[in-house]
């Protein structure tokens, strides 16, 4: 479980209140719960003495408590009790593991790795959008950085096609993370583009990987306007992701006239490629181990899968030239 290695979201902070709640992290359960002084808590969800799930106890004081003899666990896992049994010393073994967690973009971390860093939280206006897909996180992460796919799945509401482009993709990588900027590409023949732009030409249009735990998608238009698609990856298990989604953006439109009609686009294009992974993964796993073929207009699928391993990246800039 790369939970040691890496940082993932788990749910929003505004939904722990005070019962202990289960999380998956790659198909392993977690419990996490507010301790005595409002700090959340992950430990492993498991008590060690028969395998019970402590996400169906209850908690005493800074303590949570085993729902099936009473095993009671400090916020480090530290076992503190074991009722029934006179003279029994708790010992290390008797413990559960516990995580490293923290609070940020209004979300629960639990890892040790770093978080990204989303320099745009402060000085934008922002709407969350949470989605499930059934696919792995390499898979839920090309896809959204893959400009080819629109013309097919998103057709019509993206891009279009028999109206494509030339364009000239600049990808430059950094140790952790991966830009690709769209170069050349100031209209987009979909209705999104038309609809939230209201015909303004686009100045600015770029993909981002920064971590293995993030990716962005940014546009800026010739009015000033800018919308800044951040999503945090939380991989359930190896065939489902969930992506928390802040919507960033700073707009001359009336609030009232582009939230509603950007989340409802936004919903659109998110559930068209939901149904599109889900058949890739149902396929993939029909068929066993896959040697994807790739392309050129495939040029963020390998770092991604780098940055996925933990890899650090060697710096590189090129580019790449498409017709969409």
């Amino acid at each position: 479980m790369n939970v040691v290695q890496f940082s993932y979201p788990v749910g929003f902070t505004k939904d722990l209140k005070d019962k202990p709640l289960r999380v998956f992290i790659e198909g392993k359960p977690l419990v996490i719960f507010r301790g005595a002084k409002g700090k959340i808590i992950a430990l492993e969800d498991r008590c060690p003495h028969r395998g019970a799930p402590l996400s169906e106890g209850y908690l005493q004081e800074e303590a949570i408590v085993c729902p099936y003899h009473g095993w009671t666990f400090s916020e480090g896992g530290k076992c503190l009790k074991i009722p029934g049994v006179s003279g029994c010393k708790t010992r290390n073994i008797h413990g559960v593991k516990s995580f490293k967690v923290r609070e940020r973009y209004g979300l629960i971390w639990i890892g040790t790795g770093p978080l990204p860093k989303i320099k745009q939280w402060e000085t934008h206006k922002c709407f969350y959008m949470v989605n499930d897909a059934e696919s792995s996180v390499f898979h839920v992460m090309e896809n959204a950085l893959d400009p080819m796919h629109t013309l097919f799945v998103h057709n019509g509401w993206i891009r279009k096609r028999g109206k494509e482009k030339k364009v000239r993709i600049s990808v430059s990588v950094e140790r952790d993370c991966i830009h690709a900027e769209t170069i050349n590409e100031q209209k987009q023949e979909g209705i999104i583009h038309r609809i939230l732009t209201m015909g303004r030409s686009i100045v600015r249009n770029f993909g981002r990987v920064i971590g293995p735990n993030c990716f962005q998608l940014e546009f800026q238009t010739s009015k000033g306007d800018n919308l800044f698609m951040t999503a945090f990856v939380h991989p359930i298990s190896a065939d489902h992701t969930r992506v928390y989604t802040a919507n960033l953006y700073q707009t001359t439109l009336p609030k009232w006239i582009f939230r509603p009609i950007a989340k409802l686009f936004f919903e659109i294009a998110v559930k068209q490629d939901a149904q599109m992974l889900k058949l890739q993964s149902e396929n993939l796993k029909l068929w066993g181990k896959n040697n994807f073929v790739s392309t050129k207009g495939d040029y963020m699928g390998p770092w991604i899968e780098k940055i996925l391993r933990g890899e650090d990246l060697i710096p590189k800039r090129y580019e790449v030239e498409l017709n969409v």
